[in-house]
């Protein structure tokens, strides 16, 4: 039995910024529930992409070495530490970058979205910090995203498994970030886990509508 305890948080709770807060620190982790973000716009955002991923366009965008902006292949990544490559593939979006021609400006939409939300949660992450943490940032938290042209959404398909994929491969191999922090739409599927200090695994509340937020190496630093 974990003793991990990821906090479901209400967004619009006077209690939410004291919740959050605590359970990123605790866990990495926490989820929310009644956010902003509007799902019939995530759920479009998800239909027009997997029509994108079983298309042939998509390798008209393959990404730039440089820039790391477009789309990477199935098989193009592996976690840190492992020599398996994840069964994924998926597309990084930028305010300068690649963007398929032939889908709607509904990604941008809720790009901006998830950007608002983020400068919420970090605005949240500070009034909740100690003062000597707090005074050692060179600026506000939010103020480290906003405009921010490193702001990156990622939108990761995960096709059918074939024959030829290796038996020790997996969807995403175990991690960690190395931003401030993450914001994963609840997935059409669940399988996201989180691990504790005992090296235990637990799943992550992840029901349609939810928002899961996890810390990154720069956060945590």
């Amino acid at each position: 039995m974990s003793d991990l305890n990821i906090h479901v948080i209400d967004f619009q709770s006077a209690l939410a910024p004291a919740a959050f807060t605590q359970s990123l620190k605790n866990t990495g982790f926490a989820v929310l529930t009644n956010h902003p973000i509007n799902i019939e716009l995530v759920n479009a955002v998800y239909n027009e992409w997997e029509v994108f991923f079983n298309s042939d366009n998509k390798h008209d965008y393959k990404f730039n070495l440089e820039t790391q902006d477009g789309y990477f292949p199935f098989g193009k990544e592996n976690a840190k530490g492992y020599t398996h490559k994840d069964l994924k593939e998926f597309f990084q979006i930028y305010p300068w970058g690649q963007y398929p021609n032939l889908l709607s400006k509904k990604t941008v939409e809720l790009y901006g979205n998830l950007c608002d939300i983020s400068g919420t949660l970090l605005s949240w992450v500070e009034d909740n910090c100690p003062e000597d943490i707090k005074n050692s940032f060179s600026e506000p938290l939010s103020k480290m995203i906003d405009n921010s042209p490193q702001n990156m959404l990622r939108i990761i398909h995960y096709p059918p498994l074939r024959a030829t994929d290796s038996p020790e491969a997996v969807r995403a191999a175990a991690h960690e970030d190395i931003n401030l922090l993450t914001i994963l739409c609840a997935a059409t599927s669940p399988g996201l886990q989180a691990g504790d200090l005992d090296g235990n695994w637990i799943d992550v509340p992840t029901d349609p509508g939810m928002i899961a937020v996890n810390t990154g190496d720069m956060l945590q630093m």
